[in-house]
């Protein structure tokens, strides 16, 4: 009996399939390729277990490129303190929680699978939640490393059963939706709808660290401007437009009332 890829027992997650092959029950004149592919490595076939071991590869650096982000839009959602508190995270913070938790999973189910001990986990993150929003970038890519490490050397055994299989390709998935979001080698991109101080031109350009732990560059493209400006300026300006834009609109309502 053929065992099939793991992926196609998992609701959540598309099928792995082979290109141009079909099941003979298919009538679809448009698909692909609907033969599921066989699993060639435990319970993963041979393309996820080859991304699995590459997305393990690029874990560390790009959650820790996740958590260097310090400017741009806010998760709401992100709310990891205290009754009747709130922190908003940055969008790029919450992808690197779930990142964590994603792998944590895969660590966890192995354990449960194998009965083996979990990993050593440690106050700077929770497998549950992510991060501490005040966990520096050190404390962050060392945890990781450590999480890397223990999955990395049971990859072997955690992709030869349901639970760890399954959580495995869940992994894959969140770090290809991450690296969508949030690439390694991010490009300049323009800031919509907020005015440089110096020129009034809507000519701002996020620039992204050259290195790791080089400062976030906001600089007006205009040519015959170029102001640097401080990150937390531009979002401080948003904040403004936010709430202007909040206060006409919900004058309008009272008016209409």
């Amino acid at each position: 009996m053929t065992l099939l890829c793991i992926t196609n027992d998992v609701a959540d997650l598309r099928s792995c399939t082979i290109r141009d092959q079909h099941l003979s029950t298919c009538e679809d004149d448009a698909c692909t390729g609907c033969l599921p592919r066989p699993a060639e490595r435990g319970l993963l076939c041979y393309s996820c277990a080859t991304k699995l071991d590459e997305a393990l590869a690029l874990t560390v650096a790009l959650i820790s490129h996740c958590r260097s982000i310090e400017t741009g839009p806010r998760d709401t959602s992100g709310v990891r303190t205290a009754p009747g508190s709130r922190v908003i995270l940055p969008t790029s913070w919450v992808q690197a929680d779930t990142l964590y938790r994603a792998l944590a999973a895969v660590a966890v189910a192995y354990s449960v699978d194998w009965h083996v001990d979990e990993p050593e986990w440690d106050i700077t993150a929770s497998h549950h939640q992510g991060f501490h929003p005040e966990a520096p970038i050190e404390a962050v890519w060392w945890v990781t490393e450590l999480l890397v490490r223990y999955v990395t050397d049971s990859v072997e055994r955690l992709r030869t059963k349901h639970h760890g299989a399954a959580e495995a390709v869940r992994y894959v998935h969140a770090v290809q939706t991450a690296l969508h979001a949030f690439p390694l080698e991010e490009k300049p991109r323009r800031i919509r709808h907020i005015r440089c101080r110096t020129c009034q031109h809507e000519s701002l350009q996020w620039r992204p660290p050259l290195e790791h732990l080089d400062p976030i560059v906001i600089q007006c493209s205009n040519p015959g401007c170029g102001a640097l400006w401080d990150p937390q300026m531009v979002d401080f300006d948003m904040r403004v437009l936010r709430e202007d834009i909040e206060a006409e609109l919900l004058g309008r309502k009272g008016k209409a009332a």
